[in-house]
């Protein structure tokens, strides 16, 4: 009864480890449709939607961080969330320093690879958030766990 209460996003929130695929993906679709909606950006409704999956990464990369970071508590990828972090900016400002040196007006081979780096750059700014919240969720939330319980022993 009480599952059948409980809303989708409850129920696939509830389990870390069931939302890091989901969340993967949304990431992916995302990027290709930043890249696309980038490669005709003098369109209306496009940009609009450039625009959108802006808004959409903070809200994607921390749900894909939140499931990392039930790993991170436990001891398990935190290596691997500082180096996904750390690639992912490195890769973001690579991009914005090849997305400023090409003109896409060029031919459509210089568009193509313009909105490849425009997907690239969302896709590192994507894996270097979550990445990030990964790191802060599961490190903080052992912190904040730990303290509880010395607050608790020392009865407060």
């Amino acid at each position: 009864m009480m599952e059948q209460e409980r809303g989708v996003l409850a129920r696939l929130l509830g389990d870390p480890v069931r939302v890091r695929r989901p969340a993967s993906v949304a990431g992916l679709i995302l990027a290709a449709l930043s890249g696309a909606s980038y490669l005709l950006l003098g369109a209306g409704w496009l940009a609009l939607l450039y625009g959108l999956t802006w808004l959409a990464l903070p809200f994607a990369a921390g749900v894909l961080g939140y499931g990392k970071a039930f790993f991170v508590q436990h001891g398990v990828g935190a290596r691997r969330a500082l180096v996904e972090t750390i690639l992912g900016l490195l890769g973001a400002i690579l991009s914005c320093v090849l997305l400023a040196l090409f003109d896409a007006d060029d031919g459509w081979l210089e568009r193509l690879s313009v909105a490849g780096l425009a997907a690239l750059l969302y896709l590192a700014a994507f894996r270097g958030l979550a990445g990030g919240v990964a790191l802060a969720l599961g490190r903080g939330l052992d912190y904040a766990g730990q303290r509880i319980l010395e607050l608790d022993d020392e009865g407060w």
